[in-house]
């Protein structure tokens, strides 16, 4: 009888994490699916306003990765983001771009980024005293 119980109980706190990182994953998504970013495409940097995840038009296509660490990245003692965005300027390569969302005081707003690699295959991403780690396979 008690194991039984211990069963119920462990897979009821399954259920609530699962339920709790699906309700963080969605907010992610309405943040960081909506915000705007700045791409360089080698010539000139351009804005790319993202409705639902997703910017497009001809010549910069830029969608939100689902991908995404919380963290103070500029040492302000305000939470940061930093997020993954894929960027395609036309062609076949869609490059991945790790993006900083810095917070001015009222919003998240993307202040820097570094392109990761085109095909990138990312693991996981994790934050460590104000450091975004990431394990990814590029090509």
């Amino acid at each position: 009888m008690r194991l039984s119980r211990f069963v119920f109980l462990f897979a009821g706190l399954v259920v609530l994490g699962a339920l709790v990182q699906q309700h963080a994953s969605r907010q992610a998504a309405r943040i960081f699916g909506n915000a705007t970013y700045v791409m360089w495409d080698g010539y000139a940097a351009q804005s790319a306003t993202l409705v639902d995840g997703v910017h497009d038009e001809p010549y910069l296509y830029v969608r939100y990765d689902d991908k995404y660490v919380y963290g103070d990245f500029n040492d302000d003692g305000a939470r940061d983001a930093a997020v993954i965005v894929v960027e395609n300027n036309g062609g076949n390569a869609d490059w991945y771009t790790l993006t900083f969302l810095i917070n001015d005081g009222e919003q998240l707003v993307h202040r820097a980024s570094r392109v990761l690699d085109d095909r990138a295959i990312i693991n996981s991403m994790q934050e460590t005293d104000g450091t975004v780690l990431i394990d990814m396979f590029v090509h």
